[in-house]
């Protein structure tokens, strides 16, 4: 699928904007690439994320810092593998629901972006997937005003690039 198309089915529900954990990903994918380590808006979504989503009562505090490292090794793999892969793609493909949601990929997603690829291999699910509305006020409350702001630029960015063509 053209990277272009992707982003405005998967960035976008009904004209607005509403998936602000891709532009924190593609920060966290660039501080990577740029200086090997991870910034700490990353790793402060990735946190709640797993503890309300994964059900943080669940693990004990060693097995929920495995998780959350795991994570990290993930992320970190990702990166490496579409950087390593970038001359001779065989990436893998990002889950899309009936509904064009993103299912599964949101880290390949963010690094397909970073390096910049016109096309990424999409399989679409049998189901619907979720569709947020606008930005998540969950999200918003995890960081503080600075923090906020600079996100939302990171967000312009993103939307900015979009519209002038970066991806296709």
């Amino acid at each position: 699928m053209k990277m272009r198309d992707l982003l405005e089915d998967v960035l976008f529900n009904a004209g607005e904007f509403c998936r602000i954990d891709i532009p924190i990903r593609l920060m966290a994918v660039e501080d990577y690439i740029r200086n090997g380590s991870i910034n700490p808006l990353w790793w402060r979504m990735q946190y709640w994320k797993l503890a309300q989503w994964k059900g943080r009562n669940d693990y004990g505090p060693e097995e929920f810092a495995a998780k959350i490292l795991n994570q990290k090794n993930r992320l970190r793999f990702t990166i490496r593998k579409v950087q390593d892969e970038s001359s001779s793609p065989k990436f893998q493909a990002i889950e899309l629901g009936k509904n064009s949601a993103l299912i599964d990929g949101s880290h390949r997603l963010s690094c397909y972006m970073h390096f910049n690829l016109r096309e990424v291999p999409v399989m679409i699910a049998d189901r619907d997937g979720w569709r947020p509305r606008g930005l998540d006020p969950f999200i918003k409350e995890l960081y503080t005003d600075g923090e906020w702001e600079f996100i939302l630029h990171k967000k312009d960015s993103v939307v900015e690039h979009l519209r002038q063509g970066r991806w296709g």
